[in-house]
């Protein structure tokens, strides 16, 4: 007995030690485990996200309305906001593609909410993709309806944000994606009942409801869920590891691998989801929407993943906590959902299509059928029945004979109720004379007393009819407005249009191409000039062609700017490589990436050299269209190319090919100059009159406007020549087409002359006034508030001890006033902290963002507060080595990269004097007028720069008004005197003019004036260089050309700071802000800069101009950091962040925060090293990294020279 009893004891001490043990382990992985928290200067909370999107859709009522639908069951209610994008609402959207996208399922993945609000910002034109073609862009969205549901789970993802990361299930515990009724309810082995809770029953939940019904109602052709936590891209089916068969799932498998390879370098899992993933998913929404609402095409996305963070650490596993990721995710998988809405309309054909339902259901399927049917055929009686369904639904599945006869016993009631109530319930009229306002005036508008109208329920048989009519009104002026447009193009006064050959490939021979074309066009007259213009009276039309010399990409781009066409002419024979499949050599696909960015118009694409046996021809063109078309925009025409018959066939279509044109280009009047001349030059000034002939084209150029020459600056005029057309389209019998030798001698038929009073001054930079901000003797107003402020401090009352004298109580300083003494300074007042009240709080108030803090029992005393703290006799150089020891063991974070090192020879408070703390990034105010720089006052700002630029435009569609004496109509052959042009850009401009066309555009109002611009910029991919700011840059905004040197910075659409960056990094568009002359939108931007010891510059990025805006506030970032000496439970001794403790004094106010999630702020200093006491939210880890941000405002630079040719 005592034997077993020994035993006893033995086993039980065991089992106590192994559950000791493992508790102990566990509460270490969970101390050791880092989490992540939510990352608030990236991510929107639900509130913010959801009134962004609110105004979005108020900022564009012609694109977007927006829904919000409500439902409750047992108590819990739930919201979904329903933002709906259509184009033309007239028209009946049933004839429309129609895609249905929902967003944040689970609570967890707050990247596809921000994915969603991106989407939508960029339907509605305030954002824009790199590389849209947005004339065929504009055109498939003209098709479409899209439906998008941002935040499907938002009483999920207000649990999220109050502190549960990991939280992925609705506001009541059941997962959204689980509780649909396909399968719903089978659980596999590894089933998580936590996780994946499916609920009571199929649609239990009150948000699966919402989105059943909307699913049902708006009858989708294409079903997007997006998800976080991996990158693949799923079909049908979850509950099963197989796809569905035929056509359908082959167009869908289609689609998700040209996703992938086009967008995401192959890198997505592709495939159904239950076999794809690893695990079998019931009852989840894709696999209802395709076997149940019959949507043809139905996906489940899921758009991030980080596979290396812990299963703890969620947000970090499902969102990108960087900025850089944060915007690659954003671009990458919104450029995705933009080629489905091209390609979807191309694969599925008929958007009415018969859909095929031949197949047996499960007993949810039945009910939700019947119940469909039942609300179709008898209106909105049925509703009272969805719920009692719902319920008999979920507690008498096993009784399908019951069911049966309770729907009928239903139906027979329901039917019986309309029988007896004959028709719909109509409501007696208001017997008032006038029911409503709008009526009052009614009886005026009816010429005939004894017309009887029609009533109000009889409006809506002849809506169809109306809206028919009004659908064929629109038609119609379309038809006539295109007829116009060629008639124009055409016409007699319309200037020869600008043809531009491109060899895709350096073996492509233009020559000879420019040489049949012109032989083609006007056959008994040889060209010999550089830029010729041919007169063909067989196709009735006037053309310049210009020829692109091959690797010259400035030239390149100068005459894409002005093209009216774009043919492109590839080599049939062979690639430009042996072996390679592509017809287009590396030079070829950088000049198509930026001819996109300037913007396409009207191209067509030659192919020479095919081989003359008709089989082998017919493949190589197969071939060489099948590899060329990918990289070209939608509906480009090809053509071979060898023969004359077959130029013919392509004059043909060019004669009757309605011309695009971006939309820049034709806001401003422009010239392509055939000829430069020089007069009046003038060797002491060094200046002189430059000469441009050619013809004005888009709009009326006037006399009294201001120029820029291409390269070379903005300038006025001197006098226009309005002179004879050289190259008439029906010339009269015995006039011939001149020569070029012959156009010097052109007749002058009226000459133009600017008027001093109306002439546009050139002002290019404010004149500062020195005495603007001299000192003035304050107002009697002034002086009196600063007598009330005093009596106010004065009014104070202090704690002081009892018997204490008010002489003795003037010399005992409270806290504020302590730390007034420790951070206002008069010189560098810029270091207080930014908190938006008078002084700094004796409380410490955390960020609104963050969760609040208690820290109230941290100041009691502990054993560390009177120990020395360790290494205050150390020298420097060991101090430097251990900073280095600790730097080293930090350096693989990589996460923080604004880290700087405080300077252990200068005080801290002077080396970062002009930095301040901010309590909140996007919320706490910085004021966008405080210490600007000196050049802020050579610049121009306006107080409303959208109205201005409303005027503007209204003043500039003045000049095309007939009548006027001082404008050049559009198509005029005009010669332009443009005064006071340095010799030495006149002479460069006179050289240029052999190779390109040299290029002047008339400026708008106060287009000269220098302010702050910014670009919405993104890295050419052919640019491998890093771009650093405010290194030198050419700008080519539309036809405008100056030099920049930009700084780069983040664009946060939730406040008005943005982050400097110190490089433009690639893969994710950044805001780049320049001094330059003001333009006005829109404008494409080619950013140039020259690489390595290469004269010509390169591409480095492409944009567009977003706003000019001085007030722009830009801040460069900066992180001061310190390393854990001693830790105490809440408390934290912290050293080398500073380096003496006046120091530590001069940044108290300022809150700190580290990389493993905890903040805090400095209590003291300690020792004379700066060293300092830090209380913190909870206990700080030995490896954690303690920092500090820092900010100050950053400006760009002021360019040396403005222009490229000065």
């Amino acid at each position: 007995m005592d034997c077993f009893t020994s035993k006893c004891r033995i086993f039980l001490f065991y089992l106590f030690y192994c559950n000791f043990y493992s508790l102990v382990h566990s509460q270490t992985d969970r101390n050791s485990t880092i989490i992540t928290p939510i990352n608030r200067d990236l991510y929107h909370s639900s509130g913010d996200l959801m009134k962004e999107i609110d105004a979005l859709v108020h900022r564009h009522p012609n694109k977007f309305t927006i829904d919000t639908f409500e439902a409750e069951n047992k108590g819990y209610q739930a919201k979904v906001a329903v933002v709906t994008y259509c184009r033309d609402r007239n028209e009946d959207y049933k004839t429309k593609f129609r895609i249905l996208l929902t967003f944040g399922q689970h609570g967890r993945e707050l990247i596809t909410s921000e994915l969603a609000l991106r989407i939508l910002s960029i339907l509605s034109e305030e954002e824009f993709l790199p590389n849209m073609d947005r004339t065929s862009l504009n055109n498939t969205l003209n098709q479409l309806l899209i439906k998008v549901v941002p935040m499907e789970n938002l009483n999920g993802r207000k649990l999220v944000e109050a502190g549960d990361l990991c939280e992925r299930r609705n506001g009541r515990g059941v997962d959204l994606n689980r509780n649909w009724s396909v399968d719903w309810g089978k659980k596999e082995k590894d089933y998580d009942p936590y996780e994946e809770n499916p609920g009571n029953g199929p649609f239990s939940e009150p948000e699966t409801q919402i989105m059943r019904k909307l699913a049902l109602s708006f009858e989708p052709h294409v079903w997007v869920n997006v998800h976080s936590g991996m990158e693949a891209l799923f079909m049908p089916y979850d509950h099963k590891n197989t796809t569905p068969d035929g056509a359908p799932s082959l167009k869908m498998r289609a689609l998700v691998t040209a996703l992938n390879h086009r967008h995401f370098q192959d890198r997505c899992m592709i495939g159904s989801g239950g076999g794809s993933v690893g695990y079998l998913a019931h009852g989840t929404a894709t696999d209802y929407i395709y076997d149940v609402a019959k949507v043809p095409m139905a996906f489940t996305f899921e758009i991030y993943g980080n596979e290396s963070a812990s299963s703890k650490d969620c947000f970090r596993m499902f969102n990108p906590t960087d900025l850089n990721t944060f915007k690659k995710v954003l671009n990458d998988w919104s450029a995705a959902f933009f080629t489905i809405f091209k390609l979807v309309p191309r694969q599925l054909g008929e958007a009415n299509s018969e859909r095929e339902s031949a197949k047996w259901v499960s007993i949810d399927d039945y009910l939700d059928g019947y119940l469909m049917g039942r609300r179709n055929r008898y209106g909105k009686k049925m509703e009272v029945f969805d719920l009692g369904l719902q319920e008999i639904r979920s507690l008498h599945l096993s009784s399908l004979h019951f069911l049966s006869l309770l729907l009928h016993f239903v139906d027979g009631i329901v039917a019986a109720a309309i029988a007896m109530g004959g028709r719909a319930q109509v409501n007696k009229a208001h017997k008032t004379r006038f029911s409503s306002k709008s009526s009052r005036n009614l009886h005026k508008t009816i010429k005939d007393k004894h017309q009887i109208t029609k009533n109000e329920r009889n409006a809506g048989k002849r809506g169809k009819a109306a809206r028919r009519q009004q659908k064929n009104m629109i038609r119609d002026k379309k038809i006539a407005a295109d007829a116009n447009k060629k008639r124009a193009l055409n016409s007699p006064n319309s200037p020869p249009r600008i043809i531009v050959l491109f060899g895709l490939s350096a073996c492509v021979d233009l020559d000879s191409i420019e040489r049949d074309l012109a032989v083609l066009l006007s056959p008994s007259k040889c060209i010999n000039e550089l830029f010729p213009t041919v007169v063909s009276s067989e196709y009735k039309i006037r053309a310049t062609v210009l020829k692109a010399p091959h690797g010259d990409l400035s030239s390149c781009m100068e005459m894409v700017k002005v093209a009216d066409s774009i043919v492109f002419v590839a080599s049939g024979s062979s690639p430009y490589l042996e072996g390679s499949p592509d017809y287009i050599d590396p030079f070829g696909e950088q000049c198509l990436s930026v001819f996109k960015a300037i913007g396409m118009p009207s191209i067509a694409v030659l192919i020479r050299d095919l081989p003359s046996d008709l089989k082998r021809r017919h493949e190589a063109k197969k071939l060489c269209i099948s590899s060329v078309s990918s990289e070209l925009p939608q509906g480009c025409k090809f053509f071979p190319a060898d023969t004359k018959d077959e130029l013919h066939k392509f004059m043909c279509h060019y004669k009757e090919q309605s011309l695009v044109s971006p939309i820049w280009r034709n806001q401003r009047a422009y010239v392509a100059t055939q000829k430069v001349d020089m007069l009046d030059q003038d060797f002491v000034s060094g200046k002189c009159t430059l000469v441009l002939t050619g013809y004005v084209r888009a709009r009326s150029v006037s006399v009294n406007q201001l120029v820029h020459v291409a390269g070379a600056g903005d300038y006025q005029l001197c006098k226009i020549d309005i002179l004879k057309d050289p190259y008439p389209l029906n010339p009269r019998k015995g006039q011939d087409v001149m020569d070029a030798d012959d156009q010097p001698n052109v007749e002058v038929l009226r000459s133009l002359m600017p008027d001093s009073l109306k002439q546009d001054p050139l002002l290019t930079e404010n004149i500062p006034d020195p005495l603007a901000g001299e000192q003035t003797w304050p107002t009697e107003a002034e002086m009196a508030d600063a007598e009330e402020d005093r009596k106010q401090r004065k009014s104070k009352k202090k704690k002081l001890p009892p018997g204490t004298s008010e002489y003795q109580a003037a010399w005992i300083l409270d806290e504020s006033d302590e730390d007034d003494l420790g951070s206002v300074d008069e010189e560098d007042e810029d270091m207080m902290l930014d908190e938006g009240d008078n002084g700094v709080s004796n409380k410490f108030d955390f960020d609104e963002d963050q969760a609040s803090l208690d820290l109230g029992a941290s100041d009691e005393e502990t054993e560390t507060d009177s120990v020395m703290v360790d290494g205050e006799n150390l020298t420097r150089e060991q101090i430097e080595q251990d900073i280095k020891r600790l730097k080293d063991a930090h350096a693989e974070d990589e996460e923080f990269p604004d880290e700087v090192d405080t300077p252990l020879d200068v005080p801290a408070r002077k080396r970062f004097a002009k930095y301040r703390g901010l309590k909140s990034f996007r919320t706490s105010p910085w004021d966008p007028k405080e210490s600007l720089p000196s050049e802020y006052a050579r610049i121009f700002a306006f107080d409303n720069f959208a109205r201005t630029q409303k005027h503007v435009h209204a003043k500039a569609s003045e000049l095309d008004k007939d009548g006027r004496d001082d404008t050049v109509t559009p198509g005029t052959y005009a010669r332009l005197y443009i005064k006071e042009i340095p010799l030495s850009v006149a002479s460069k401009l006179y050289t240029r003019a052999k190779t390109m066309p040299i290029i002047s555009c008339g400026l708008l109002q106060h287009e000269s004036k220098m302010s702050v611009l910014h670009f919405s910029v993104k890295k050419h991919d052919s640019y491998s260089e890093p771009i650093k700011a405010k290194e030198e840059m050419i700008f080519h905004v539309g036809f405008r050309q100056f030099v920049v040197r930009p700084i780069f910075s983040t664009d946060n659409t939730n406040s008005d700071k943005h982050k400097m960056e110190r490089f433009l990094h690639p893969g994710c568009f950044s805001v780049a802000s320049v001094y330059a002359p003001i333009s006005f939108r829109p404008l494409p931007l080619i950013a140039m800069k020259s690489k390595g010891d290469s004269d010509s510059p390169v591409v480095a990025a492409v944009g567009s101009l977003t706003s000019v805006d001085p007030d722009r506030i830009n801040l460069k970032r900066i992180i001061l950091t310190g390393y854990p000496q001693r830790v105490s439970k809440v408390k934290a001794t912290v050293r080398y962040m500073f380096h003496n403790p006046e120091d530590v004094r001069w940044f108290k106010p300022v809150e700190l925060w580290s990389k493993c999630g905890r903040r805090g702020r400095i209590k003291e200093p300690v020792g004379t090293h700066g060293a300092m006491k830090c209380l913190l939210n909870g206990v700080l880890q030995q490896h954690d990294t303690v920092c500090m941000s820092l900010y100050k405002r950053a400006y760009p630079k002021w360019p040396e020279s403005k222009y490229p040719l000065l």
